[in-house]
């Protein structure tokens, strides 16, 4: 079954460039190790916020245990040194994917949902998604793609669940649909309980893959 690598983080605004120069070609690096297959980065559609994003897709999660990918990681350069010091609010999430309903474009933007389940709520919540939540959203014009993902690693954050939304416009998020969707009975049942309280949701605009991968 397919991975997903996901991360985030925030650089201070006055290492912005060199960030994003940085990113192309750390992403490279990793699609250079057998068995990822994509990537795509994102930053928040919040003009207040410089939060990134990154989506890595691989073909299984051993990809993550494999020799190249360990070996990899334990030997960042000084400059990947020197970044991960300097941004805030640092994730990575290792990730199954569960269902995936939909298909999507380099275009789309990316809106994340992410949820700490208790354990005994998983069959509850999975039940949510593929019962009600997702034929619901997809009925919206602009919503592409529904694609939930099980944590199984992670560092920085406390999920357990993520769901990927792809939208051709951020204008989804008001429809219509959506309303209803958020209205039906099986979410306000979840919603009432504490843990669904606690989500976050955040939304992205995909960024421009450079081609330049020298280090700054």
């Amino acid at each position: 079954m397919s991975a997903v690598l996901f991360s985030q983080m925030t650089p201070p605004r006055e290492i912005e460039d060199e960030f994003n120069i940085w990113y192309t070609q750390h992403m490279a690096s990793r699609l250079a190790v057998d068995g990822f297959r994509s990537a795509a980065r994102y930053r928040s559609t919040d003009a207040d916020s410089s939060q990134y994003a990154a989506v890595y897709e691989t073909d299984s999660l051993e990809v993550f245990q494999s020799p190249q990918y360990t070996a990899l990681r334990a030997s960042p350069s000084e400059q990947t040194r020197r970044i991960l010091a300097a941004v805030t609010g640092f994730t990575r999430l290792v990730c199954e994917e569960e269902s995936d309903v939909g298909d999507s474009s380099e275009r789309d933007y990316l809106y994340v949902v992410a949820f700490n389940v208790p354990r005994e709520r998983w069959e509850a919540y999975a039940d949510w998604y593929e019962q009600e939540h997702t034929g619901l959203l997809m009925k919206a014009q602009h919503w592409r793609r529904v694609r939930r993902l099980r944590v199984v690693d992670s560092e920085g954050a406390p999920w357990t669940h993520l769901t990927f939304h792809y939208l051709s416009s951020l204008t989804a998020l008001d429809s219509p649909e959506r309303a209803r969707a958020r209205a039906a009975p099986m979410r306000a049942a979840l919603a009432a309980e504490p843990w669904f309280q606690r989500s976050q949701r955040w939304a992205y605009a995909p960024v421009a893959m450079s081609t330049d991968t020298r280090d700054a």
